[in-house]
């Protein structure tokens, strides 16, 4: 059925364009379809998805070797913007990040890959399944809601971001082959002066394991010590240098001029605004003159590979020599228990945290952890680095939710405004629950954490404890022991999803009022754009019951829930009503 239905509205696009070549249309066509998620088809007619293919067959029937083509037109209700482009690496990928960043929802995105053969004006001839020998293009659809007085200016940052990516991906190879250069650079330095500690040696390791796919490379730039800079390469091209929000090196060069090592791994001030949103991870390698006195920089702009940031810092070179030293400070047997849980907790550190920390700080947090037991406490480690705060909650597990997250996460940006926050999740031995935040601001101080983690607890807390709490300090002990007993575990999770615990607390009173009289009780709760209404009975009330009331009192229903409760032969209803003035 779903086959006939894009046969049908593939040959109505051709009917309607009248080309002179309609097989390279209809193949077009069929492609562009088939890359729409099946369930999304339905909300379409055909006369729509129509439109959607001339447009799409507009914007790519012409189109030059290596040209970004982009185009909008308002459809439906949507602004929906095509691009085609030629297929490479994190294409998708740096376009989402770009429709996030400039705050533009999107409500789907269509993206056929195709094999295309083009004549020498750029004009389509032939259009092919994306597995087929060939040139391929990436051809892409957003439907957005976007203001139309905006358009232009998404489309141009579309298209320089677009333009960026082209030249990253064109410079890979020259920024692998440079890193290259710094290792060997490296490898003369340490047979020329030596290397007693094996640090170097380590160094060197290191930039081999980044050169083997660890390290996604957007930019790389040679900086003498006299200040002066050449080579740029990626995002560091000297035409992008003007291009907002894409990299800097204001600090770096001060920080690079006192820095003794040569090797500094860094966190840039920008967010990347390729592949995804992440703070820019910096590499700068020493470059040496033939008599092995320091000269320069090599620098690397990129992301750490996914790869790189799932695997075990045990095993990473760098990490493995900090740990190896903090077993020895630790003093910790090779193989013990405490052997065990120590590299454990080390492997659930953040990978670029680890190699910004001193082994000093790396110590300290880990034998914290270790002694903390597993008691029912939320504790935060803080530590203030010159790029940003990194700061770990810590809790049990049965207290981690998205929610919980989500909340920590607004409380942190309350405190400090205007900050970006990187969050990391991580789970030890299924009982803990690491939860990291990584705040960026100029002129950032360290939090309170005493405050910070009375606040946490509080947010953690589960319904049932915060009922238990308002009941406490609502009645006298003995009478709050009573009620807990006799209602305590009784409401189901769909009354905890729209009543509150303190809300909870209130309707003990109409249901304690109901097991006494056993008359309906009704309780009113003003909300900030509704009023909620609730009837308590020991018998289920119809709809046809109550809701009249509720309307010969001017009142429009806007929904209802009914929730039952049981405890022995005990039943009670509770039917919940949201309601407005007529």
């Amino acid at each position: 059925m779903l086959k006939v239905f894009l046969q049908s509205v593939a040959s109505q696009a051709v009917a309607r364009s009248k080309v002179e070549n309609p097989e390279v249309l209809e193949s077009l066509a069929t492609l562009f379809l088939q890359a729409y998620p099946e369930a999304m088809l339905s909300k379409y007619s055909e006369e729509e998805l129509v439109e959607r293919i001339l447009k799409a067959y507009q914007v790519s029937r012409l189109r030059k070797e290596g040209e970004i083509k982009i185009d909008s037109v308002h459809m439906d209700g949507y602004t929906l913007i095509f691009i085609d482009n030629d297929d490479q690496p994190f294409l998708l990928d740096t376009l989402k990040l770009q429709m996030e960043e400039m705050d533009v929802p999107y409500d789907l995105y269509v993206h056929p890959i195709i094999t295309v053969e083009r004549n020498e004006k750029g004009e389509l001839v032939r259009v092919a399944p994306s597995w087929e020998e060939g040139p391929k293009e990436s051809l892409i659809l957003f439907e957005t809601r976007l203001d139309p007085s905006r358009v232009e200016g998404v489309k141009d940052r579309l298209l320089t971001i677009l333009r960026v990516a082209k030249d990253v991906v064109g410079d890979f190879v020259k920024m692998k082959r440079r890193l290259r250069d710094a290792i060997n650079d490296l490898d003369f330095y340490r047979e020329l002066r030596g290397d007693p500690q094996g640090e170097l040696e380590e160094i060197g390791a290191f930039l081999e394991w980044l050169y083997d796919r660890h390290f996604v490379f957007l930019g790389s730039l040679y900086l003498e010590d006299g200040g002066g800079e050449e080579g740029g390469l990626g995002i560091c091209r000297p035409q992008h240098r003007g291009v907002p929000d894409l990299f800097s090196i204001d600090g770096l060069k001060e920080r690079l001029s006192k820095e003794p090592r040569v090797f500094r791994y860094t966190k840039g001030r920008e967010t990347a605004q390729l592949y995804r949103r992440s703070k820019l991870d910096v590499m700068a390698v020493r470059s040496f003159s033939e008599d092995g006195e320091p000269k320069g920089w090599h620098l690397f702009f990129g992301l750490f590979t996914k790869r790189a940031l799932t695997e075990k810092a045990e095993g990473i070179p760098i990490l493995r020599l900090k740990l190896q030293r903090i077993l020895q400070s630790m003093r910790v047997v090779v193989g013990s228990y405490d052997y065990k849980r120590v590299v454990m907790l080390y492997d659930l550190l953040p990978l670029d945290d680890l190699l910004i920390s001193p082994e000093s700080e790396i110590e300290e947090l880990i034998s914290a952890i270790l002694y903390m037991g597993r008691e029912d406490v939320v504790k935060v480690f803080q530590r203030l680095r010159e790029e940003y705060l990194a700061l770990m909650v810590v809790f049990s597990q049965e207290k981690y939710s998205a929610k919980l997250e989500e909340e920590i996460e607004d409380r942190l940006e309350q405190l400090v405004q205007g900050a970006y926050i990187e969050t990391r999740l991580f789970i030890y031995e299924d009982s803990l629950v690491f939860l990291w935040f990584f705040l960026y601001k100029d002129g950032l101080a360290l939090l309170d954490e005493e405050a910070l983690e009375e606040e946490i607890s509080e947010l953690s807390l589960s319904w049932e404890d915060r009922f238990k709490n308002f009941l406490s300090s609502s009645y006298p002990p003995e009478d709050a022991a009573v009620l807990y007993h006799r209602y305590g575990g009784l409401f189901p999770e769909e009354y905890k999803a729209i009543t509150p615990p303190e809300e909870a607390v209130v309707d003990l009173l109409y249901l304690e009022q109901l097991r006494e009289t056993g008359e309906i009780q009704v309780s009113f709760h003003q909300e900030e754009d509704y009023t909620r209404i609730k009837f308590f009975s020991l018998e289920e009330l119809t709809l046809s019951a109550t809701v009249p009331v509720l309307e010969n009192m001017d009142l429009e229903v806007l929904d209802e829930v009914s929730i039952h409760l049981e405890k022995g032969r005990e039943t009670f209803c509770i039917h919940s009503f949201r309601v407005v003035t007529s």
